[in-house]
């Protein structure tokens, strides 16, 4: 891996709480629901609760059409679960609790950023505000960086010739993001 893939990667989480950081207010979540509160896991091995292959796509469409936050207008999640539930490896597989929930939670964030960043109907407070809430959608893990603020932020992103802040955490999270 190189110099510059492994500091993005590092990087990557700073960046986020950076940008979450300018915002003083989030936009309504209305009642996170988690994929398991939705549809019970298929399987339980050691205290592990997991879904299905044959679960994945009820699953997703539960996650996805109970979502507790608008996508930006003109976006939509995907109408079947992504390609990381779909392996063509021919195996079975198990889906760990919160996986569902965690891979629409990204896909929300990129599409408020590709929107922010392409879009000029938002404004950079409003997809700050947005980006704030992302903490707050079901099965996100909570980080804690003390001590970055804004400036932090602008920094990584001119470390990493990016000429927003916005545009690195999209560059480094959103890859192969489609609308």
């Amino acid at each position: 891996m190189s110099l510059r893939k492994t500091w993005a990667t590092v990087l990557a989480s700073a960046i986020t709480i950076g940008v979450l950081s300018a915002a003083s207010q989030a936009i309504a979540v209305d009642g996170p629901r988690t994929d398991a509160e939705l549809i019970s896991p298929g399987v339980v091995r050691e205290g592990v609760a997991s879904f299905t292959d044959d679960q994945i796509d009820a699953v997703w469409a539960a996650v996805v059409s109970n979502y507790p936050a608008a996508l930006p207008e003109g976006y939509q999640f995907p109408n079947v679960a992504p390609a990381i539930f779909h392996p063509n490896d021919g195996l079975k597989h198990l889906f760990e609790v919160g996986l569902p929930d965690a891979v629409a939670a990204q896909y929300w964030r990129c599409a408020w950023l590709d929107a922010g960043l392409h879009s000029k109907s938002i404004t950079g407070q409003e997809l700050a505000k947005a980006l704030e809430t992302y903490w707050k959608l079901p099965s996100v893990p909570e980080t804690d960086l003390t001590g970055l603020d804004s400036e932090a932020l602008q920094a990584a992103a001119k470390a990493l010739n990016f000429p927003t802040g916005d545009e690195a955490l999209f560059a480094l999270s959103c890859e192969g993001f489609e609308k």
